[in-house]
Order: structure tokens, then C-alpha cells, then sequence
């Protein structure tokens, strides 16, 4: 089974998920990194491009949102004031022609998020709640916006990059996170009487997040489109996963059961179609057996078709009653 109809199978079939436990070690990861692939593509690609399509790039955000600019000799000169105010997420304040006072910006950056404020000789900065403040005659830096402008291209190079890491880092994640829903499929199985390792009960949780995965991305493609978040999300991105891995683990014990009385008949007595075995007793369309007797149509011995078998003794035609082997008149 490749690896696409797997993710088929993963989502609409569970009880195909019994024969994902043969499949070997490198291909279960390269299911999880193709899987968590179709996730980034959905979270974190098409967001790239729909921001390029609607912006038009850094270029274009470049020219028409950020003035003329210039930071020499530790003074800082803007062409025409920046002003922007979301309030409790971002405050943008850059203007030259007013000076503000370091004091009164920490208090106002408790509001924010993040915050940015500059004026000729200094700039405030609030980001990932660390709050910073310096003067221009600090920074030893002087550049202006023609050399912004030949950072674009580092720019994208730089979101390429980052977004490699995040992927790893999310692959990583991913074969972490399964472990907890491993550690709750160990219950399932135990509830369920079902023979399983970790190993194999970690191997079904890794397709059943397939679903949960999918949805994640979805979510996380909304969210960036419409700034729509929807609470607790993880609970019912897990509990998706848990339900699939609970019906997997029953559906591997039962075909771990077809399989044992399939072949329950090597040793002991076997009902179904099956053959008496080496030393059991056929009571289906069976054989009976080296040692055994059979009591269907079979080949070793039976009531309608008997036979002497190797050691038994057949009881219809053969060795029979009503056919007395030791009468003269039936001896050839």
C-alpha cells in the first residue's frame, strides 16, 4: 500500500490501521514527514503567498508605507511621521520632530504587546515582553532607506530559512507529541485485553493523528486569514486522535483473534473449515489427522467417508460396521 492511499485509509478506513503494524521503521517516518509536510504546506505556505498576493511583497510594503529615511552620526531624521495604534497588540510611533521621555514609554508599553517609538536621537523598543531603549550615538550604525531596500532579497532568504527550522522543529514535535497519545493508547489496549507493545500501539498513534493534523492546518490557515482562534483547540485535536487509535487498537485485537483461531487447529481442535492438525480432531470439512479421528467428509476417518488413517480407524467405508473384514465371503 503506498504511502497516499495509506493517509486514505488512515482517515476513512480504521480498519485498515491492523496492517500498518508491518510496515517497517522507514516507512512509518517517511509517512509522518510527508504527513507533517501537507500540514506546514497548509499552516504556514499558502499564508506565506496569500500575504505576497495581498501586499504585494516587501518591495511594494516598502514603497508606499515607509517614507524617506535616514540615520547618520547618531541622529535620525524620517521624512514624514509613522503613526500606528492597535490597541493591546502594536503601537508604532516614529516621529523626528518630537522628542518623547524613556520614563513615560515604559509605562505606556504595558498596554501593548509590542511598541515601537523613535525620535531624532533615540528609539524604544517592547517585543516578547523585553523592553529596550537606546540612543542612535550607541548603536555605531548609519544606513537609510535605499539600504533597506537592498535587504529585501536577505529578507526572503531569511523566511526560507526560518521556515525550514520550523518544519523540523514541528517534525520533532510530532514524534514527541505522539508519545502521550501512546502512553493513553497503553490504557485502550489494556481495557481492551489487546496483546500490543508500546512500540505497535506508537506506530498506530502516529497515523491516527493523520485527521487531527489535517484539521490543525485548516485551523491554523483560517486563523491566519480571518485572526479567528478557536479556544482549546488542542483538546479536540488530541481527542480526534485518541478516537482513532482506540478504534485501532480494537480493530488489531480482533484480527489478532481471526488470526489465532485461524490457526488454532495446529495443536488443538479446529471448528472451522479447518483441518484436525498433527494431533487434534477435525469436526469441520477437516482431515483428521496422523493421530487424530476425523468426523466429517474427511480423508482420515469418518462416519460417511472413513478410512483407516495412519494410526486411527475410520468408521464408513473401510474399516466399517455392517462389514465384517474377518467374514470369508468379503476377503478377496
Amino acid at each position: 500500500m503506498n504511502v497516499f492511499k495509506e493517509m486514505g485509509c488512515a482517515v476513512g478506513k480504521v480498519s485498515a490501521y491492523p496492517k500498518f503494524l508491518k510496515n517497517k521503521k522507514g516507512k512509518v517516518f517517511g509517512y509522518s514527514v510527508l504527513l507533517l509536510f501537507f500540514y506546514f504546506i497548509l499552516a504556514y505556505i499558502i499564508p506565506c503567498f496569500v500575504f505576497q498576493a495581498r501586499t504585494g511583497g516587501f518591495g511594494k510594503i516598502l514603497d508606499e508605507y515607509i517614507p524617506e529615511f535616514e540615520l547618520y552620526n547618531g541622529s535620525f531624521y524620517i521624512e514624514d511621521p509613522v503613526y500606528f495604534n492597535s490597541p493591546g497588540q502594536s503601537y508604532v510611533d516614529i516621529d523626528t520632530t518630537e522628542y518623547f521621555d524613556v520614563d513615560d514609554a515604559y509605562d505606556f508599553a504595558y498596554g501593548y504587546a509590542s511598541v515601537i517609538i523613535m525620535d531624532e536621537e533615540k528609539i524604544f523598543l517592547k517585543s516578547n515582553g523585553q523592553v529596550q531603549s537606546y540612543y542612535y550615538s550607541q548603536l555605531d550604525l548609519e544606513f537609510d532607506r535605499s539600504d533597506l531596500e537592498s535587504w529585501i532579497p536577505l529578507i526572503y532568504v531569511s523566511i526560507f530559512i526560518g521556515l525550514l527550522f520550523i518544519y523540523i522543529f514541528a517534525v520533532a514535535l510530532f514524534f514527541f507529541g505522539v508519545l502521550f497519545v501512546g502512553l493513553i493508547g497503553l490504557i485502550f489496549s489494556s481495557i481492551q485485553k489487546a496483546n500490543l507493545t508500546f512500540g505497535q500501539v506508537y506506530l498506530l498513534g502516529i497515523y491516527s493523528r493523520t485527521l487531527s493534523l489535517g484539521i490543525k492546518g485548516l485551523v491554523k490557515l483560517l486563523e491566519s486569514a480571518t485572526a479567528i482562534t478557536i479556544p482549546y483547540f488542542w483538546v479536540i485535536n488530541f481527542g480526534i486522535s485518541l478516537i482513532y487509535l482506540y478504534m485501532a487498537i480494537k480493530h488489531a485485537k480482533k484480527e489478532q483473534e481471526q488470526s489465532g483461531m485461524g490457526q488454532q487447529g495446529m495443536y488443538g481442535g479446529g471448528y472451522i473449515q479447518g483441518q484436525g492438525g498433527s494431533y487434534g480432531t477435525g469436526y469441520g470439512q477437516g482431515q483428521g489427522g496422523y493421530y487424530g479421528t476425523g468426523y466429517g467428509p474427511g480423508q482420515s476417518g469418518g462416519y460417511e467417508q472413513g478410512g483407516s488413517g495412519q494410526t486411527g480407524s475410520g468408521y464408513g467405508q473401510g474399516s466399517s460396521y455392517g462389514q465384517d473384514p474377518f467374514d470369508p465371503g468379503n476377503r478377496s
